[in-house]
This record gives C-alpha cells, sequence and structure tokens, in this order.
C-alpha cells in the first residue's frame, strides 16, 4: 500500500499497530459469516430475490434484514480496501484515535447504506414491473445483461476516474479544510464514502443483478476493487474489468437458458 512518512511513523509507534489491526479483525469476522451462511442456507437473507419474491415476509423486514446482511457485506468487501485512508486517520491523529476511526467508518457505511436502501427500492419495482410486463419476464436476462454491460461502460467514465483518483490518495481525502475535530473525521468519512460509492457502484450493481449469495461472486468483485484502489498497476485493472463484464453480457444475452 502507498503509505507516507507519517503513516511509517504511525506504524512504529507503542501502540499504533493495535488500532491498524483491529479492522482486520472485523473483515475476518464477515468473511467467517459469510462462509458459514452457505452450508446452513443462512446466506438467502442477504439475496435481495428470495427477500422480496420468496420469503413472504412483510417488505419493512426484508428491508430491515438486506440491510443488516449488508453491514456484513461491506465488511467483507470494502473494509480490505480502506487500510491505506484508515493508517493515514491513525498518523494525523493524537487522541480518541479509536472513537474517530469508528467515526469515520461510520460515515462511510452510512453513505454505502444510503446506496442500498435506493438499490433495494430500485429493486423492489424491477420486480413489480417484471410481474406486470409479460415481455419482460420471458426476457429477465435483459435485466442482467444491461447491468454488466452498464458497468462496463462507467469503468471508462470521467465520474470513475475522479473518484477512483481520490480513493486511492489518502492526503488528498485529508487536506485542506480537514481538521483534528470529530466533526472532520466525520466529513472525511463521508467525503471517501461518496468517492467509493462513486467509483464502485456500478460493481456492486452486478452483485445485485447476478445474486448476492454467491461467495465466489462476492469474493471476484471484491478482488476487483481491491485491485482497483491498491495494486501497482491499477491502471490496466479498470479495462480488464470492463472487457469482463462486456464479455459475461454478450454470454448472458448469447445463452440466457444457463
Amino acid at each position: 500500500m502507498r503509505l507516507s512518512h507519517e503513516v511509517e511513523h504511525a506504524r512504529r509507534a507503542p501502540s499504533s499497530w493495535l488500532y491498524l489491526a483491529w479492522p482486520w479483525g472485523l473483515v475476518v469476522v464477515a468473511w467467517a459469516l459469510i462462509l458459514l451462511s452457505a452450508p446452513t442456507g443462512l446466506n438467502v437473507l442477504i439475496d435481495h430475490d428470495y427477500l422480496l419474491v420468496t420469503s413472504h415476509l412483510p417488505w419493512l423486514i426484508a428491508l430491515l434484514l438486506f440491510l443488516v446482511g449488508w453491514q456484513v457485506m461491506l465488511c467483507a468487501m470494502m473494509l480490505p480496501t480502506m487500510f491505506s485512508v484508515l493508517s493515514f486517520v491513525v498518523s494525523r491523529q493524537h487522541s480518541r484515535i479509536l472513537a474517530r476511526q469508528l467515526l469515520f467508518l461510520s460515515a462511510y457505511a452510512l453513505v454505502w447504506t444510503a446506496f442500498a436502501l435506493v438499490a433495494f427500492i430500485g429493486d423492489t419495482m424491477l420486480h413489480r414491473l417484471v410481474s406486470h410486463w409479460w415481455w419482460l419476464y420471458t426476457h429477465s436476462w435483459c435485466i442482467g445483461t444491461a447491468i454488466l454491460a452498464l458497468a462496463a461502460v462507467l469503468q471508462f467514465s470521467p465520474l470513475k476516474r475522479r473518484c477512483l483518483m481520490l480513493c486511492s490518495n489518502s492526503s488528498e481525502l485529508c487536506s485542506g479544510k480537514y481538521g483534528h475535530a470529530l466533526r472532520d473525521v466525520w466529513f472525511m468519512g463521508l467525503r471517501y464514502g461518496r468517492a467509493c460509492l462513486g467509483s464502485c457502484w456500478g460493481i456492486m450493481l452486478v452483485m445485485f443483478a447476478v445474486g448476492m449469495k454467491n461467495i465466489l461472486v462476492i469474493a471476484l468483485l471484491a478482488g476487483m476493487m481491491f485491485a482497483e484502489k491498491e495494486l501497482p498497476g491499477r491502471r490496466f485493472v479498470g479495462p480488464a474489468i470492463a472487457i469482463a463484464f462486456f464479455v459475461s453480457a454478450l454470454l448472458w444475452a448469447a445463452f440466457p437458458q444457463l
């Protein structure tokens, strides 16, 4: 990861390693829950199709279950891409570091939870449209194909490039108007969350389209987002992801029965 001299100094501090290590514990717990949910069948509780169609639960209960599971998904998929910026937050703070980290992560999670809420509402409307439109019901593969194609196009958008640059530059995130007050940490978390949303929302839509209970898909998409932000040759990762999405869209259109 690209750590500044301040971050290296924070790593050498006697207790700073604790603040840099505990988020990895969240990642391990999140992945353990995801892996354990598959053999027990509990992974359906994060699957929007199951919650909206098969479960017959009241819509509000289905939404609440989905948002709870979404937090586990955030820890598993997004937290590994945040360690460079969390390290930077630790390096520039001198008191109440844990509280500041939690505040930063809460603001970040708020942004992605709002996205999940909008996506769940949109998926609800889409299910109702499919149930009332026979052509779309018999050609539902068009939805997944369109989402994959959209995600591929978004990989080359100017918004994607700007947001990804901000996500990958901790010093730019914390520069200028942000001080050391708790409210500044909150606004930094919101800003970073918006930047990550702008760079990754297409990939997360693909997860909606393919199915959120598929552990292999979750792992692949998480790896894509990590590679875009952290790998040295990340400038080649975006085009490779776009090609993969385009090919997947073509295959889905050519072989919808699969």
